[in-house]
This record gives C-alpha cells, sequence and structure tokens, in this order.
C-alpha cells in the first residue's frame, strides 16, 4: 500500500481527542472560552452532569461568532442554550477514511466519537486532525494550505475586528502589521481568554494593545512533525489555515482511492 493508502485506514481515535474535551450543560459560555482557551482546543462536546450522555457541542467559530453578535456580556449565559443539538458522531472502529468522507460529504466541523455502549470516548475537528496527524500531513499537504496575505491585520482593528475576521476566514491567529511591516501575532485563543476575563469594554481595544511580538527565526519551516500555526514558507512568514489543509487533503486522498 502507497503512503496515503496506509494513512486511510488509520483508527479514527489516533486522529482524535481520548477522552474528549468536555463541558457540562450547566456552565457558562464565559468557562467555556476559559477552558478552551487554557487547554488550547476548538471545540468541546456539552454533556449531562455526569458526562455519559451527549447533548450537544460547541466550537471556537461558532463561540466567537455569538460574542460578535450579542457582545462580552452573553458569557454570562449557559453553554447548552448555544450548543449544536444535533451532534455528528462515529463509531470507534471508524478510520481516518471515514471521517474525510464525512467531511468532505458534510462539511468541516468537530465530530464526536462514540463506544458502542453511546458513551463519548474522544473527539476531533480540523484543528485536532491535523495536530494529531503532524507527522503523515508533512509528505501529503498542498501549499494553499500556507497564507502569508490572508491573515494580515492593522494594528488598529480591534477585538472584536480579529473576532469577526477569524470567522469569516476560518483562521486562528492573525499577523498584525503597520506601514507594511509584521509587528506580531495574534492568537484567538489568547483573545479568547482575554475576553473571559477582561474588563468590559475588551471588544474594543485594539491589536496594540494585546498581539505579540514575532520572532521568523525560531518558526519551523514549513511543516513538521509537531503542528505549528505560524511557519516560515519560501521566506515568508505564514499562517496555516486548518480549513484548506483538510478539504485539500478530502478531495486528495479520496481521489486517489
Amino acid at each position: 500500500m502507497n503512503y496515503s493508502t496506509v494513512f486511510l485506514e488509520e483508527s479514527l481515535v489516533t486522529v482524535s481527542l481520548k477522552p474528549p474535551p468536555v463541558i457540562k450543560y450547566s456552565e457558562t459560555l464565559r468557562e467555556l472560552a476559559r477552558r478552551m482557551s487554557r487547554k488550547r482546543v476548538d471545540h468541546m462536546i456539552v454533556s449531562d452532569e455526569k458526562g455519559r450522555r451527549v447533548l450537544g457541542s460547541i466550537n471556537i467559530y461558532e463561540l466567537m461568532k455569538i460574542i460578535v453578535i450579542h457582545s462580552a456580556k452573553v458569557l454570562s449565559q449557559k453553554v447548552l442554550d448555544y450548543s449544536k443539538r444535533e451532534v455528528p458522531c462515529l463509531r470507534e472502529n471508524s478510520k481516518v477514511r471515514d471521517l474525510l468522507e464525512y467531511w468532505k460529504n458534510q462539511g468541516l466541523s468537530e465530530v464526536c466519537v462514540l463506544s458502542r455502549g453511546e458513551a463519548p470516548i474522544a473527539s476531533t475537528s480540523p484543528l485536532v486532525f491535523v495536530q494529531q496527524a503532524a507527522k503523515y500531513l508533512k509528505r501529503l499537504v498542498s501549499s494553499n494550505a500556507f497564507k502569508s496575505t490572508q491573515p494580515l491585520i492593522a494594528v488598529n482593528t480591534t477585538v472584536k475586528g480579529v473576532l469577526r475576521r477569524a470567522v469569516e476566514r476560518e483562521l486562528l491567529c492573525f499577523l498584525v502589521y503597520r506601514k507594511g511591516n509584521i509587528l506580531g501575532v495574534v492568537d484567538c485563543f489568547d483573545v479568547l481568554a482575554l475576553i473571559a476575563d477582561g474588563p468590559e469594554d475588551i471588544l474594543s481595544y485594539t491589536c496594540s494593545f494585546i498581539y505579540k511580538r514575532l520572532e521568523p527565526e525560531k518558526l519551523p519551516r514549513g511543516l513538521s512533525e509537531t503542528f505549528s500555526p505560524l511557519v516560515l514558507y519560501r521566506g515568508e512568514v505564514c499562517v496555516i489555515s486548518v480549513a484548506d489543509m483538510v478539504r485539500d487533503l478530502c478531495h486528495e486522498l479520496l481521489q486517489r482511492i
């Protein structure tokens, strides 16, 4: 078997988080934002009080969109009120092939992995997938995933503007620039932490207050066996579009079967 075929036959659990990131239905969106930021996971499964039954799910883009629409005050609301009730699920004996076929046909989303007894034993998402499968993807990914201009945002962009662009462009970090020079990076997980515990007017703060300085010499040159959202590619600092990476893989790998 060739390299791509071997990868497609890998167990779904190998490209998932086991156990899955879970939050109880009675928790608030503020706690959800804190946990996503602290654990740096892009989704959480919403469960009953005992964590044995799946009640819903919510991903980071949905959470950011909720904040953009309703302001940071919405974070006091319950997670269950804003989560999806129909959670995409696959069985624990599924393969990577099954996951990619699901994403190709149904669109990208978080996916819960169920045991035979219906309990959630793992979960995955486009971000988790590329993190867990980085050693395989290094040989399979096209250059379409490397973005150098799409992630650029001006230094006077507000936090709310960052969230809006993240949702629109399906990116989790941005390069902050001024007068043609890249000053640093803004990471959406860090932004969620600021919103969860920051002042009420945090959405009006600009990137000049929140960006981190960039050290290009410390960035990996292209994909490595440890996933990094920022890379040096052909001499440019690029942000990896996880969504585009996974869409390309769905198309290319499944087409080869």
